[in-house]
């Protein structure tokens, strides 16, 4: 490999400009060029980041040869993009969710190793400085072992074509709770067994499922709740573990623990039961994406095992979809 990693950037939204910005912080990378589908946005994000070679079709970017790629497209087109970069002999990045099902995210899988090429999925949140310290301190077992989980918090939908239709972009499942799946996997440290969701697609009109509850058993018998609303706009969200000896929350950018049923400090209190108008402002500022695109890069130089897999991808697409099939037959779902 040439002495800088070689990257092409296949998207033009505001993901592919973070993966951008990201990428120019790193002495060891050469961007070699963007790929969209109109000219237009094409040549704006490559004058907003000063970047040379724009392309309106991605394979003539891969007929360029990059080392890498990271993949910000519309959720529908990751596996077909994915499979033609593997073919081409390039590492992959592809943002959340990994696919649209779990057939699509076998076939990405499958084309990596056949390639011997790197399959990393775009779960920043694992990044994130706060998780980052959160998850360090369960695995040293400062609250025991995790009994349950939960993750609730709003999100933000996206005026688009794609977006709004369930068959392009997945609806709240696939958009946003796909991120809290992956972190309660993540911090149980166990794979689903059993889930159970019910999820609600009439309130803004939007033609998606936009608010959505959904409750996960995994095979250590922890039980872990996801709640993802488009329609509730607090801008905190409400994160707590209960361990075996031990609860945690996450609150503002801190990871507060306390024994069971002690009453918490006034400081405590104060951090965890802010008004929900108040943003998690650490949470908003943390350097989650550029820490997730320099360990890409590492990954590929060592030739290690990314934090977050292709595998990884697959289980929480699996768990997503149980969740569809469970909210639409109103009963739980083995996985």
């Amino acid at each position: 490999m040439a002495k800088k990693v070689r990257v092409g950037i296949i998207g033009v939204g505001n993901m592919a400009f973070k993966h951008i910005k990201a990428y120019k912080k790193l002495k060891n990378v050469e961007i070699m060029g963007v790929a969209g589908k109109t000219k237009d946005h094409v040549a704006s994000l490559c004058r907003k980041t000063n970047i040379q070679e724009g392309y309106t079709d991605y394979k003539k970017l891969l007929l360029d040869n990059p080392d890498a790629v990271s993949i910000a497209t519309p959720a529908h087109t990751h596996a077909k993009i994915s499979v033609d970069c593997f073919k081409n002999g390039c590492h992959v990045l592809c943002e959340k969710p990994m696919s649209m099902d779990a057939k699509e995210a076998i076939s990405m899988n499958t084309a990596a190793n056949k390639a011997k090429k790197t399959l990393m999925i775009g779960f920043n949140i694992r990044f994130t400085d706060t998780f980052m310290k959160a998850k360090s301190m369960i695995d040293k077992n400062a609250i025991g072992n995790v009994k349950l989980a939960w993750f609730r918090g709003s999100g933000n939908f996206q005026k688009k074509e794609w977006y709004l239709d369930k068959n392009t972009g997945g609806g709240i499942t696939l958009e946003s709770s796909i991120h809290k799946i992956d972190w309660l996997r993540w911090i149980t440290n166990s794979e689903a067994e059993e889930v159970y969701a019910q999820t609600i697609d009439d309130v803004l009109g939007l033609g998606i499922n936009n608010n959505e509850w959904i409750v996960i058993r995994f095979k250590n018998n922890a039980l872990g709740i996801i709640g993802s609303s488009y329609t509730f706009n607090a801008l905190s969200d409400d994160i707590g573990v209960i361990g075996s000896k031990k609860c945690l929350g996450i609150r503002n950018g801190n990871v507060i623990i306390k024994d069971f049923r002690k009453r918490a400090s006034s400081l405590d209190r104060l951090l965890y039961c802010v008004p929900n108008f108040i943003p998690d402002v650490k949470l908003f500022f943390n350097s989650s994406i550029n820490k997730e695109i320099e360990h890409f890069i590492n990954c590929i130089i060592k030739n290690k095992k990314p934090a977050v897999t292709g595998e990884d991808g697959l289980r929480s697409i699996e768990i997503a979809e149980a969740a569809l099939k469970s909210s639409d037959t109103g009963k739980p779902v083995r996985i």
